[in-house]
C-alpha cells in the first residue's frame, strides 16, 4: 500500500516509524485508534492513537492525505498533546489543526487562536506548535508537533462566547464548507 502515493508501507508500519520518537519518550501507543463514524475525509473527527496512562493523544491520519501542506520545516505531519486535556479536546483542536493545515503553511514556533474552540474548563485562547521529532520515511520527511496551550481561556475577555457555535464555524471555514 502506498501512502500519500510515495511511501511504499501499511498504515501499521509507517506509523510505527513515526511515532518511534513518541514511543521513545513516554512508552508505547494503546493497541486502540480512536475513530468516528464519520472519518476526518468525510467531515468528521480526526482519528487518534493514545497512550492513555499518560495523557497523551496523536493525530494518525493527517500525515497520509496529499492536501496536508508541508509544514515549515518541509515536512508533514501529526499533532499530539500531553498536556492533561481530555481525549475530547485533544480531537476538537486535532481536527481543527488538521484543516488549517490543508490551507496554510503551518510549523514550529507557530501560535493558533482557539477561542471559542472549545468550551468549559478546557477552553483555551491560544496555542502553539513545537517541533517534537522529524522522521525519514521512504526518502519523505515527515514529524510530529507537539501542540501546547500559551494562553488559557480568559473569561473576563471571552465572556458571553459561544464555543459548540463557534467551533461549528470554525470548523466549516477550516474545511472550506
Amino acid at each position: 500500500m502506498a501512502l500519500n502515493g510515495r511511501i511504499n508501507l501499511n498504515y501499521e508500519e509507517f506509523y510505527k516509524v513515526l511515532f518511534g520518537p513518541l514511543v521513545e519518550k513516554f512508552g508505547e501507543i494503546d493497541d486502540e485508534t480512536i475513530t468516528s463514524l464519520i472519518g476526518f475525509s468525510g467531515g468528521g473527527p480526526v482519528s487518534l492513537s493514545s497512550i492513555r496512562e499518560q495523557n497523551l493523544y496523536v493525530s494518525c491520519e493527517l500525515s497520509c492525505y496529499p492536501e496536508q501542506n508541508l509544514s515549515s520545516e518541509g515536512i508533514r505531519y501529526e499533532f499530539f498533546s500531553k498536556s492533561g486535556f481530555s481525549e475530547d479536546w485533544c480531537q476538537a483542536i486535532f481536527t481543527a489543526l488538521g484543516g488549517l493545515s490543508f490551507q496554510s503553511e503551518l510549523g514550529d514556533g507557530h501560535t493558533i487562536v482557539t477561542t471559542g474552540l472549545i468550551d468549559g474548563k478546557e477552553a483555551v485562547d491560544e496555542i502553539q506548535l513545537k517541533l517534537f521529532s522529524k522522521t525519514e520515511i521512504d526518502g519523505s520527511a515527515y514529524g510530529l508537533y507537539e501542540v501546547l496551550v500559551t494562553k488559557p481561556f480568559n473569561k473576563r475577555v471571552n465572556n458571553g462566547l459561544s464555543g459548540l457555535g463557534l467551533a461549528n464555524k470554525f470548523a466549516r471555514l477550516l474545511r472550506g464548507r
